[in-house]
């Protein structure tokens, strides 16, 4: 078992912080903290090696940019298996998935309220939420359809976007949450899958059935962790071009577009 006695900096030339960070990575490294389980708290680290708040915190700023932890207000922090950290790639820049915005308008043709299908992994991240609102929409190049969209998001949020909705200005729901509600959305989760057009998605979409689409599952986030929004956005691949620049990082960061 690790050492939990007070922080011993001996005649090391190292910063407070980075002595401790040392002795706190042995925790990862050897297991003692489980990785994906929640570390103490700032206080009781400060307890059991008799140090400062300010020392912990930045401490565990400092694991945190080097891939041993993984932090979220609201959440906790927790460890993160290093050796896999170490290849994450993380998105640089993207190019806009649509270089002509003031060109494209949104259609809604349908809102509902739905039983949450906790199969469905997007709505299964609604946690709690028995029900959901369901908005179905189109976003348009002038006359030619570019993506068909299905967002999911609690029923009273669901009323505000809408009563706020502008077909010719709004391309993005989430942007509506964040102006109407204050709240900010700081991380988006997207997964991508290539699928075919069939049914409602061909018809809409305006291309035959069988064509080749790529399928993005979004899940949006606030400052807090909180989901705000899933949709599942199906793109017209014969159209559309995005171009996207990733660099290697042992530090996850966040992209918002």
């Amino acid at each position: 078992m690790p050492d939990k006695g007070p922080v011993n900096q001996g005649k090391s030339s190292k910063a407070l912080y980075r002595v401790l960070s040392d002795q706190l990575q042995g925790y990862i490294q050897s297991g003692y903290w489980k990785v994906g389980n929640i570390i103490p708290t700032e206080s009781q680290i400060c307890e059991q090696f008799s140090v400062s708040h300010s020392t912990v915190k930045k401490t565990l700023e400092y694991l945190t940019r080097n891939g041993y932890l993984e932090r979220r207000a609201g959440k906790g922090t927790w460890a993160v298996d290093y050796y896999q950290a170490k290849e994450i790639w993380v998105v640089d820049s993207i190019s806009p998935p649509y270089p002509f915005p003031d060109l494209v308008h949104v259609e809604v043709f349908s809102h509902e309220t739905i039983v949450n299908d906790r199969s469905n992994p997007i709505l299964a991240a609604f946690e709690s939420e028995k029900v959901l609102s369901r908005i179905k929409l189109t976003r348009w190049l002038e006359q030619t359809p570019l993506t068909l969209v299905h967002s999911y998001m609690r029923p009273p949020d669901a009323e505000k976007v809408l009563s706020e909705f502008n077909p010719q200005t709004d391309i993005y729901l989430y942007r509506i949450l964040e102006r109407i509600t204050g709240r900010t959305v700081d991380y988006i989760k997207e997964t991508y899958e290539a699928i075919l057009a069939v049914g409602e998605l061909a018809d809409r979409l305006k291309i035959p059935p069988g064509s080749p689409l790529m399928l993005a599952n979004r899940l949006v986030m606030d400052e807090q962790g909180v989901l705000l929004l899933g949709a599942s956005v199906y793109i017209r691949t014969d159209i559309q071009k995005m171009e996207m620049f990733r660099k290697r990082t042992m530090t996850p960061k966040r992209l918002r577009y």
